[in-house]
C-alpha cells in the first residue's frame, strides 16, 4: 500500500477505543474490562420511544369467593325425619335434602347456591316427568292421553296442592329470604320439585327409589 494511500479514520471510533487517533499510542488512561461493554457509534441516532407509548398492564383476575354459611338449616333434624317417612327414602348425602330447603341463597356444604333450590328443582321436574311418563306407558296410554296426563299431575298447581307442600309450608321446613314470613304457591311446588331432585341425585338416578318418592308425595298412586 502506498504511503500516501490514507485511511479514513473517525475520530469518535479512535477515542471510544482508548486512542486520540489511529496508528497513535493509547492515552495513558487505563480502562477497565467490562465484559457488559459496547461500543455505540455516536453518529448513529437512536430511536426514540413513542411519545404515546404505554407501560404494559397486567390484569390479574379477580377470585369471587362465596359468603361463609353461618349457621346450619335450623330445623334439618325435624324436617328429615318428617320427609324421608313421606317419600319413603332415606338420604346418603343430607347436603341434598338440605339443598332442597333453601328458597334464598346459601352456601350448603361445598356447593354456592345463588338461585337457592332452583336448579335442584329442575333435575326434580325432570325426573317427575319421566316417572309419570313411564307410569303412562305402562298403562297404553296414547300420546294425547299421556301429555294430559303429564300437564296434570306435573304442573306448578297440582304440585303446591300436595300433602307434603302444605306441611313443609306449615312447618317452616324452606328457609325464605329475609324479610319473608309465607311461602307462595310456586315456592311450594319448587320446594317438592327440590325434594324428588335430591332423591335423583342422591340414589345416583334409581328410577325404582325416585318413583317411590312420587308416589309419597302424592304425584302417582301405586
Amino acid at each position: 500500500m502506498a504511503e500516501d494511500d490514507g485511511l479514513d479514520i473517525d475520530p469518535a471510533i479512535a477515542e471510544a477505543m482508548g486512542f486520540s487517533g489511529f496508528g497513535m499510542q493509547p492515552s495513558s488512561k487505563k480502562r477497565k474490562f467490562d465484559a457488559n461493554d459496547t461500543f455505540v457509534d455516536p453518529s448513529v441516532k437512536q430511536d426514540a420511544a413513542p411519545a404515546n407509548a404505554q407501560s404494559k398492564v397486567i390484569l390479574k383476575p379477580v377470585i369471587r369467593k362465596p359468603p361463609n354459611s353461618l349457621t346450619g338449616h335450623p330445623r334439618l333434624a325435624e324436617a328429615r325425619s318428617y320427609i324421608e317417612g313421606v317419600i319413603n327414602y332415606t338420604f346418603r348425602d343430607i347436603d341434598l335434602l338440605e339443598e332442597a330447603l333453601w328458597a334464598c341463597p346459601r352456601v350448603v356444604g361445598q356447593r354456592w347456591l345463588a338461585d337457592g333450590n332452583k336448579s335442584l328443582a329442575v333435575v326434580g321436574d325432570s325426573a317427575l316427568n319421566l316417572v309419570v311418563a313411564d307410569d303412562c306407558y305402562a298403562e297404553g296410554m296414547s300420546r294425547g292421553e299421556a301429555n294430559g296426563r303429564l300437564k296434570e299431575l306435573v304442573c306448578n298447581k297440582n304440585l303446591a296442592e300436595l300433602e307434603l307442600a302444605k306441611a313443609i309450608d306449615q312447618r317452616s321446613f324452606v328457609q325464605l329470604n329475609i324479610g319473608m314470613t309465607a311461602m307462595s304457591w310456586y315456592m311450594r311446588a319448587t320446594a317438592v320439585e327440590a325434594i324428588i331432585g335430591a332423591v335423583f341425585r342422591d340414589s345416583d338416578g334409581d328410577h325404582g327409589a325416585v318413583k317411590r318418592a312420587v308416589v309419597g308425595v302424592g304425584v302417582l298412586k301405586e
